[in-house]
C-alpha cells in the first residue's frame, strides 16, 4: 500500500498494526515520518514511487502537488498488475463570488481530469472520475474529484 501525501501516515501505521508483515506500507510527504516498510520525502511529482504496489491512495494531497497528469503516470508505472487506485482530488472553491483552484492546482490539471473522466482510462488503466459539484453564486463548479483507477491491461 503506498499513500501519496500520507502525512504522519496514521492509517498506514494503523494498518501495519492490524496485518503486520502480511502487507508493505510506504508513503511520500513533504514531511519526514518514521514506522513505515518505506517512505520517500520530497515532492510526489518529482520522486520515483515504489514499484509493484496493489494499492495506491491519495486522500486530499494531491491539490497541494498540482502537475496531475505527471502524477498519474508516475502512478501507472507503480501500480503491479491488478493494482488499484484511489485518489480523492480537492479541486475549487469559492470565495467573494470568485472561484479558486486549491492548492498548486490549475486549469489544465482540472482539464486532464475531464479527459480521463470522459475517456474512461489513462495509460492502460480503466478510470472512474466522480466530481463533486457546488453550486456558487455564478456558477456550479468542481469542489472536488473522486478518481479509481484500475491496472488491467
Amino acid at each position: 500500500i503506498f499513500d501519496i501525501g500520507c502525512g504522519e501516515a496514521g492509517v498506514l501505521k494503523e494498518l501495519k498494526t492490524l496485518f503486520g508483515k502480511q502487507i508493505t506500507v510506504s508513503g511520500i510527504d513533504a514531511i519526514p515520518v518514521t514506522g513505515l516498510d518505506e517512505f520517500v520525502q520530497g515532492d510526489a511529482a518529482k520522486a520515483v514511487f515504489p514499484k509493484n504496489c496493489d494499492l495506491i491512495v491519495s486522500f486530499r494531497a494531491l491539490h497541494e502537488i498540482g502537475h496531475l497528469e505527471k502524477v498519474f503516470g508516475k502512478i501507472s508505472e507503480s501500480l503491479s498488475f491488478g493494482g488499484r487506485a484511489f485518489l480523492s482530488i480537492r479541486c475549487q472553491q469559492e470565495m467573494g463570488g470568485k472561484i479558486f483552484f486549491h492548492g498548486n492546482l490549475t486549469q489544465n490539471d482540472l482539464d486532464f481530469l475531464e479527459k480521463v473522466e470522459k475517456k474512461e482510462e489513462f495509460q492502460k488503466m480503466k478510470a472512474l472520475v466522480f466530481k463533486v459539484m457546488e453550486k456558487g453564486q455564478k456558477k456550479e463548479f468542481a469542489a472536488g474529484i473522486n478518481v479509481f483507477l484500475a491496472k488491467i491491461g
